[in-house]
This record gives C-alpha cells, structure tokens and sequence, in this order.
C-alpha cells in the first residue's frame, strides 16, 4: 500500500510543472499578455523566461511567448527582442551566445515579418543577442508579438515601442490686422486644405480662416476672394462677438471678380469698433486670397457764401480721414467757402498739432 501511494505522488509532481505552463498568460495565441490598446506614442518591455512556456508557434522547435496589443491610430513600430542563456545542470557551455526570433503577426495569425538577424550588445556578459523589426506606419488593428530563441530556450527580453504618425491636430487660423485710424489695404492667401487647418466656424462644413481689426474712424469696408484658387467660396463680417454684420456667397457681376461664385462684400459707413472676417469655400477647401480694404470718406466743411470780412477756425484730426485729394499721400479735410465780393484771402496752419502741413486753394 506504501508503494502505491508513494507512485501516485511521484505522478502529481511531474504533471504539475506542464500543466501550469500551458495555463501561463502568454503560452499561446489565446492567451496572449495583453498589453492593451495604444492611442499615442507608447514603450513597453517584459522579460520571460521560455522555459516555463511550451512551442505553440510553427517557428522554430523552442518555447514562445505571445504578446498582444491594438492600436487605434496609425503608428510607426519597432520591436527588438533580446536573449541570454538559460543555465542547467546540462549546459556544457553556459556563456555561449544566443540567437533570437521575433515574428509580428495580424489579428488573424498570419505573420507580416519576422526577424532573426540578431545584433552583438558587447555591454552585457555575454554579449546579447537582439532581433528587430520595424514598420512605418502600421495601420490601425490588433496585433501579435511572438517571441523565442532560435535554437534553445532561455530568458528573453521583449521590447515594443510605437511612435505615433497622427497629423497634429487642426489649429484655428486666425491673423490679427491691428487698429486702423484710417484707410488700409491688407491682402492674404490661405490654404485651407492644410493638414492643420480645421473648421471652427459653423457656417459650412469647410476649413476656415479668421481675420481680426479694429478701426477708430468710420469707414467703407470691401472684403474680397476675387482671383482665389478656390473658385467657390464663401465670406462673413462679424461683430467682436460673432454677430453676423453681413454675408456673401456668390459676387455681383459689377464687383470686379471674373468668376461670380467667389465671394465679395461691401459694407458702408462701418464705425468704428472691433470686426472679424471669416473666409472659406462653400464646399470644398484650397488657397483662399482674401482682400480687405477700408476707405474712410471724405471730410469737407461747408462755410457758406461769404459777401464781407470773416474769420473761420476748426481743428481737424486727420487720423480720421481719408486721402481724397491727390497732393499728398497723407489725409486731407477739405473746406469751401464761396464770396460774393473780391477780397484778400488768409490761410494759416499755425499753431497746429502736425509740425510739417501743406495747403491747397
């Protein structure tokens, strides 16, 4: 009866050891360890010794190891997998170098590279072994990692690291013109197609680009896409708090664009205050050229019929003007008076503000 017993424990210790290396995490494909999904740039390693393992993988005749992991973007990968000897009883040469092999499978199995051209680190004793591979922009899936020695068990270090190859996020496009005291001209082109160009407006659905200014004087705004690469576009005002002050779709034939679908707005006596302009293409995007041009108008004075001696005095900020006259490229204000009687005229800047003044009678 001992004897019996003593065979029935002798059983038990032997099959315990394989029963618990194909219940391992990791042993097959079913049972991989997981290393979870992968939304950004990630590095991961995790060292394991094969022996503890069993051969499920049609590579090479040694244990292997299963790894897993998603990626829910693209990403550029690179795995390397590293091996030192496992030493027994039996190994006759313990320091011997060791050659690895890792394969990179897709969720179905099938296998999209391998590698076992292996690499000397002279920093470890003995020097490790390392396979690689690496894949420019791996699509978007779940995939597996397979990891063994090439030709003996022993323990390997499995590194997986990913590099995200996403396009930066979109940027809202936004060009500050500074304060107008008087008549501008401002000119610029945009592509909207650019990968960090979004939509941030809710007019369409079409990537758009924000112009802000701030005038001191009433003025005449024209806002135009004529001669734009993109031939269909569409064009917004907006108060400093996004109220729509005026829209355009399509331009008017006497507004100066060749092609009608690219947008053109004129507002007039626009005071002062901050303003936004919003372009973009009513359904697709590309290089936008928008053009916006303030004109201030002209300032005149009527003093009236003069028949007898009089004396006038105003004072003018010209900031506020416009250039209406030809003399100088500087604002003007104009007076006019007009006599019944022949008389000596008298013109005078003196006194003013503006050290350098020309006059025109």
């Amino acid at each position: 009866m001992k004897n019996i017993i003593h065979t029935f424990t002798l059983l038990f210790l032997f099959l315990l050891p394989a029963g618990q290396a194909f219940a391992q995490t990791g042993n097959t494909m079913q049972n991989p360890i997981d290393i979870g999904a992968k939304t950004a740039s990630f590095t991961y390693e995790n060292s394991q010794n094969t022996s503890s393992f069993t051969n499920n993988y049609t590579g090479r005749s040694t244990n292997d190891v299963f790894y897993k992991f998603t990626l829910t973007v693209a990403m550029d990968v690179s795995i390397s997998l590293t091996g030192t000897p496992t030493v027994s009883l039996f190994a006759l040469l313990p320091s011997l170098n060791v050659d690895t092999y890792v394969y990179l499978l897709n969720s179905s199995g099938q296998c999209l590279a391998s590698n076992t051209n292996y690499v000397a680190n002279p920093s470890t004793t003995p020097p490790a072994m390392s396979a690689t591979i690496s894949l420019r922009k791996l699509a978007a899936g779940t995939y597996y990692v397979v990891s063994e020695g090439y030709s003996q068990n022993q323990t390997l270090i499995t590194s997986i690291n990913g590099t995200s190859t996403a396009p930066p996020a979109p940027s809202k496009k936004e060009y500050n013109l500074g304060t107008k005291s008087g008549a501008f001209t401002y000119a610029h082109t945009q592509n909207t197609a650019e990968t960090n160009c979004g939509s941030f407006y809710p007019g369409h659905t079409t990537n758009d680009v924000f112009y802000t200014f701030t005038t001191t004087v009433a003025m005449d705004l024209t806002i135009s896409h004529c001669g734009s690469a993109l031939s269909d576009t569409y064009v917004y005002l907006l108060s400093e708090v996004g109220n729509i002050i005026a829209e355009n779709d399509n331009s008017s034939s006497g507004s100066g664009c060749t092609n009608t679908l690219q947008a053109y707005l004129k507002v007039n006596d626009l005071p002062p205050g901050t303003y936004v302009v919003v372009s973009e293409g009513s359904s697709q995007n590309g290089n936008i050229t928008t053009a916006i041009q303030g004109t201030v108008q002209k300032v005149e004075y009527d003093l009236g019929s003069k028949s007898g001696s009089f004396t006038y005095t105003h004072t003018q900020n010209t900031a506020a003007c416009g250039n209406s006259y030809q003399g100088q490229s500087s604002n003007d204000v104009f007076y006019k008076f007009t006599t019944t009687t022949a008389m000596d005229v008298i013109i005078s800047h003196c006194g003013s503000a503006v050290s350098d003044t020309y006059v025109h009678l």
